[in-house]
């Protein structure tokens, strides 16, 4: 299990490599999608990944999928509180 572990972690390490050096790789946003969609994946590496892809990555449909994604996790979560009334000016 702990071979596995490693394993995996490696292979995310190398996988978020590749896509940060190549911001024009229809790959990279491949990756980017899985990193999204991995609840133990750090979320705002993630989408600095996203924002960093080229234009013409992010109109993919893989592409919109992320945008969506990242939009309904920005969302507050059911239950949560509100902030308080006033503090946004």
């Amino acid at each position: 299990m702990a071979i596995q572990t490693d394993v995996q972690a490696e292979s995310k390490k190398k996988y978020t490599a590749y896509a940060e050096t190549h911001p024009k790789s229809f790959i990279s946003v491949l990756i980017v999608q899985s990193l999204i969609n991995d609840p133990s994946s750090d979320f705002k590496k993630s989408e600095g990944l996203y924002n960093s892809l080229d234009e013409s990555l992010k109109n993919t449909k893989p592409g919109k999928a992320i945008k969506e994604k990242i939009g309904q996790m920005k969302l507050p979560a059911v239950g949560a509180s509100a902030p308080p009334v006033g503090s946004a000016k």
